[in-house]
């Protein structure tokens, strides 16, 4: 059965149905799709216990053919599909016949609004089931008296997570709010808006994503606060006209202040009732990182996105560097790969290129040689793969066979150099060179059933002892740090 026929399912099969969706983005053009590699593993060796986890994104090809696409959204610059398109180039235009009819463009009359938030921790069901210390209670329930001595007999609307049954508050004026309450204007007669919701996605979704590009505190906020801010804007808020000052609490503080900043002069207070909430550090002046493992991770991250700026500025990409641009500027300056230090014009030039490098080497008649015979041109891996067959079968003498770095080197880029690593101005593929050991070729190409490894014999080879040298062909070129 293809995957096709399975995506067409054209009897309605209930199995088809199930996975038909999936099989629909595997054979489409205008869908990437990631699987768990352990997972995908375990599913080809039979092994029917268990999921398979796939991340399938949405490319711009889809919208390929159309005169004119319009997006609407609220919060657009912090969802998702904005963030992934733009880091591929997409530019969105404001569509100004529409945005003549809007209510308003920025929301007005911030000061009526005084948002309250119950922690200083990110939000999750985690930490709203922990328990207070030597008590019973949890963090949410301490949150429910907090908001009930708050409200008192004032009616509010609320949003939370659907384990929470709709009379976990027992105030005659609570009314629930849907989960999705997208332009509901039935509540504008509300002032005041409680979301217990924690909207977090999995851990692994996480880590999928920061391989795009974006980072935690970005998914967080795609995910939750814009869903936080749909809920918010139900009530009164919605309205310019209504004068009636208005109460919003939020479970985290940092959703707090980003919701202030979408409402210009709105204050942000902690949420009277909540003392005893457990909350990271010690007593004194606040850490900068709440602890070593969050700062250790933080370092990571921003490593994480220098190396993928890196691969932006190498490859004519814009994945991070076309969400922070002064980012990838600062981390431009500071790479070798584009310092000139022989033809500068003034101080700090760089050398910028305008599209992704066409080269995957760089050939010399010998060691001894400055100057290259000439950079190997990059058509595609199989051809490439298709060269280092034909010169593995030639039979020369090891001083007449000259010398190949996987690396460019431009002899004119460095004014005391001519291949140094300042003359480096890119590398393309992973090449290992094995002088010994019990690690056979064969183990090693097992141990990366999803890569594509070219493996063969040095000269110096003998059964005894096998000697091998492997390449690992990479989508992109690369530089030094990466």
């Amino acid at each position: 059965m293809s995957l096709k026929k399975i995506a067409r399912n054209p009897h309605r099969d209930a199995l088809y149905d199930v996975v038909g969706p999936l099989a629909h983005r595997v054979t489409s053009a205008h869908y990437e799709v990631w699987a768990d590699q352990s997972q995908y593993e375990r599913l080809i060796r039979g092994e029917t216990e268990g999921t398979l986890r796939t991340y399938s994104l949405l490319k711009p090809s889809a919208f390929q053919g159309f005169k004119g696409v319009l997006v609407a959204s609220a919060c657009m610059p912090d969802t998702m599909f904005y963030r992934l398109f733009t880091a591929q180039g997409i530019v969105f235009e404001p569509a100004a016949s529409l945005a003549r009819d809007l209510r308003y463009h920025t929301h007005e009359h911030g000061e009526r609004i005084i948002i309250l938030y119950a922690g200083e921790e990110p939000w999750s069901k985690r930490y709203r089931d922990r328990k207070l210390d030597g008590q019973d209670a949890t963090v949410l329930d301490q949150i429910q008296a907090a908001v009930g001595d708050l409200v008192g007999d004032e009616p509010f609307v609320w949003m939370g997570n659907t384990d929470l049954s709709d009379g976990f508050f027992a105030q005659p004026g609570a009314a629930r709010l849907p989960n999705t309450p997208h332009g509901l204007n039935s509540y504008q007669g509300y002032h005041n808006v409680v979301v217990l919701s924690a909207l977090n996605p999995p851990p692994a979704h996480f880590g999928f994503m920061e391989g795009r590009g974006i980072n935690g505190e970005e998914m967080r906020t795609a995910h939750y606060r814009t869903a936080v801010y749909q809920a918010v804007m139900r009530i009164s808020i919605r309205n310019p006209a209504d004068a009636t000052p208005k109460r919003v609490v939020a479970m985290d503080r940092d959703t707090a202040e980003w919701l202030a900043g979408l409402f210009p002069g709105a204050k942000v207070e902690p949420l009277p009732g909540m003392g005893l909430v457990p909350r990271k550090g010690k007593a004194g002046r606040p850490r900068k990182h709440a602890s070593d493992a969050v700062k250790t991770k933080e370092n990571r991250d921003k490593k994480k996105r220098e190396l993928l700026a890196q691969l932006d500025l190498i490859n004519g990409t814009s994945l991070v560097t076309g969400r922070y641009p002064f980012f990838g500027q600062e981390v431009r300056e500071s790479m070798r790969e584009f310092v000139c230090n022989e033809n500068t014009l003034k101080e700090r030039d760089i050398v910028t290129p305008k599209t992704a490098p066409q080269t995957c080497g760089t050939a010399f008649g010998s060691i001894f040689d400055r100057s290259p015979l000439d950079h190997v041109d990059h058509e595609d891996d199989d051809s490439f793969v298709a060269g280092l067959r034909a010169l593995h079968q030639r039979v020369v003498a090891k001083e007449d066979a000259g010398v190949f770095a996987p690396a460019h080197f431009d002899p004119n880029k460095a004014a005391e150099t001519a291949r140094g690593l300042d003359n480096v101005t890119h590398l393309r593929g992973i090449w290992l060179d094995n002088d010994g050991g019990d690690l056979s070729h064969n183990e090693f190409a097992a141990l990366f059933p999803y890569l594509r490894v070219v493996v063969w014999n040095t000269a110096s080879a003998t059964a005894e002892k096998p000697r091998w040298r492997a390449f690992v062909p990479t989508t992109h070129a690369m530089s030094m740090d990466v």
